[in-house]
Parts: C-alpha cells; sequence; structure tokens
C-alpha cells in the first residue's frame, strides 16, 4: 500500500513541477521582453527565479530517493509476520500495474512538441518516470526482502526470546 502511494506522489510531484517549469519559463520570457520593469533588480529576479526553476529535477530526484528510503525505513519499523508475503507480493504487483499508465501520462507530456525546452531541463526526472514500473519493482523487491527478513517476528512471544 505505501509503494502505490509513493508512485502516485512521486508522478504527480513529477507532472506538477514539470508544469511549473513551463509556466514559470513562459512568464519569465514574457517579462524579459517587455518593458514592464527594465530595472537591474527585476533582471537580478528574473535570473534568480530561472535558476531556482532550474533544480526543479535535482529536486525530484532528491524527492524518489527519499520516497526509497521512507519505504525502507516502513520496511524495518513495521512488524511482519510470513503470512503476509502473498498480500504483500499481490500489492507489489497493483503498484506496478498502477505504474504503467501513469510513466505514459508522464511520457506523453514529456513528448508534446510544446515541452521541448521543459523535457531538456527535465532529464532525470524523465529517466525515473520512462522506467517507473522497473524501479517500482526494485523498490518493492528491496521493501519485501528487508520486512521478511528481519530477525523479530510477531507470535505468541511478542517478541520474548
Amino acid at each position: 500500500m505505501t509503494l502505490i502511494v509513493v508512485v502516485t506522489a512521486i508522478t504527480v510531484f513529477a507532472i506538477s513541477l514539470f508544469i511549473f517549469h513551463y509556466f514559470s519559463n513562459a512568464v519569465t520570457d514574457g517579462l524579459r521582453t517587455s518593458d514592464f520593469n527594465d530595472s537591474a533588480g527585476a533582471r537580478t529576479s528574473l535570473n534568480f527565479v530561472e535558476t531556482g526553476t532550474g533544480l526543479l529535477d535535482t529536486f525530484m530526484v532528491i524527492l524518489i530517493f527519499g520516497g526509497l528510503v521512507g519505504i525502507v525505513i516502513y520496511s524495518f519499523l513495521v512488524p511482519s509476520h510470513p503470512v503476509f508475503v502473498i498480500p504483500f507480493i499481490i500489492m507489489l504487483l497493483m503498484a506496478i500495474l498502477i505504474s504503467i499508465p501513469l510513466s505514459n501520462a508522464y511520457e506523453k507530456l514529456y513528448e508534446a512538441p510544446k515541452f521541448v525546452d521543459t523535457a531538456a531541463a527535465f532529464s532525470m526526472t524523465s529517466h525515473f518516470m520512462a522506467y517507473l514500473p522497473l524501479y517500482t519493482l526494485i523498490a518493492g523487491a528491496i521493501g519485501i526482502v528487508i520486512l521478511f527478513s528481519k530477525r523479530e517476528s510477531v507470535g505468541g512471544g511478542a517478541g520474548v526470546q
């Protein structure tokens, strides 16, 4: 269940930041070419905005690795029992099946001719989103291995050895 939420959240953030980057560049370019406020302070602010939006791809990669770290921490802290392996594998398959259309939706957005400049700025995020089902499988497999390979188990002794 956690993997499904992480995959969906990553996709929503990736698409949102992609669109934000596009509109931010469009507004910045419009302000640069207009005579509305052609002062040194305005140029400095526009340069700062361009630098900040250029870092959105890096922010997205940090968010992706943060989701993976969250899954690993979740796997370490949640008590588990071996009987739940099959439901977790079913949830992993559901997460992979959900990630396929999410990956395709991002890819359609990425390949649109209108977003060529934005697509070039989001190279790392676009690579991750293109292979989202594979990365979902890897993250889910790591989570399942950690979750079910812990020494303690939930049972009759409640952890008493």
